[in-house]
């Protein structure tokens, strides 16, 4: 599932910002996640029981504006609104993070103040056998070698090289596997529109890590929801719009079609059309305020 959520200035037209501001994205998801559920994703997160590497399983994207943020004095300036992306198949981390941002109407990215302006779920992409994807952050495939004299060195895979994608496949292999599910993904992901133009320098707690912004090509296989994913998505996208996670009876009623309430008045709908009612209620529900 993922989550755009859009912010504005509280006291000007611009807030500024650390040119890297990775770690205060990150520092903000975590700050609001419900405690328990941050310090278990934070110190445990998902183990894959063949490799025991752990995984957060969330990922977010850099901060979008329409207008073109400025560099300046080593900072960087959006003006206006601007928004970023959270993504997570884990539903009860969503949830969490959805539910404490709306019950709150001025947050903090660092020490800046800003101003909630919406939370949007969004509709689950429509994979088919080959599709495009802009990246909202950049990509970083790397190993991490031993040189003769024992001291570490890391190596960046470019787009160019068929270990990023190689590795990228056994990444994906084994977050299926923490989350339960059987892995044995192929494919192939390729760069359409990269070039070495699209190479990032990212300094991340200290550390310089290289990455890849860009168009790529995709061909992946894709999962079917469950008939408990759809219900739960469902019932989930019009609690949202309450900004409430148990809707009644009459919220349901009100915030649904007739036709796609219809479905849960007397009886349990089928699996293709929950599959219809929810895709309809994704592309459709208003923003949040």
């Amino acid at each position: 599932m993922r989550l755009k959520i859009t912010f504005c200035p509280v006291d000007k037209d611009q807030i500024i910002l650390p040119i890297q501001y990775n770690e205060i994205l990150q520092g903000f998801i975590y700050n609001s996640l419900e405690r328990g559920l941050a310090e278990r994703i934070h110190n445990f997160g998902f183990e894959d029981p063949k490799t025991k590497r752990k995984f957060k399983l969330f990922t977010f994207s850099r901060l979008l504006s329409l207008q073109k943020p400025l560099i300046k004095n080593g900072n960087i300036v959006f003006s206006g609104s601007f928004t970023f992306f959270v993504a997570s198949p884990v539903k009860e981390f969503i949830q969490s993070l959805a539910q404490s941002i709306l019950t709150r109407e001025v947050l903090t990215l660092g020490k800046v103040r800003v101003l909630l302006q919406s939370v949007e779920v969004m509709s689950p992409p429509r994979y088919q056998e080959k599709i495009y994807v802009r990246t909202l952050s950049p990509i970083t495939v790397y190993s991490t070698f031993r040189k003769p004299d024992g001291k570490k060195i890391t190596y960046y895979y470019s787009p160019f090289e068929e270990d990023f994608r190689k590795q990228i496949l056994e990444n994906l292999n084994k977050k299926l596997r923490s989350l339960g599910r059987e892995a044995d993904l192929d494919g192939s992901i390729r760069p359409y529109k990269v070039s070495s133009r699209n190479q990032r320098i990212i300094l991340y707690k200290n550390m310089v890590i290289k990455a890849w912004d860009g168009v790529f090509e995709l061909c992946l296989p894709s999962f079917e929801p469950t008939y408990e994913e759809l219900k739960h998505l469902y019932l989930y996208t019009t609690s949202l719009q309450k900004t409430r996670f148990e809707p009644t009876y009459e919220e349901l009623k009100r915030n649904a079609s007739i036709s796609i309430f219809s479905l849960f008045k007397s009886f349990e709908p089928t699996y293709e059309e929950l599959k219809l009612a929810s895709s309809k209620i994704c592309k459709t529900h208003p923003k949040m305020f």
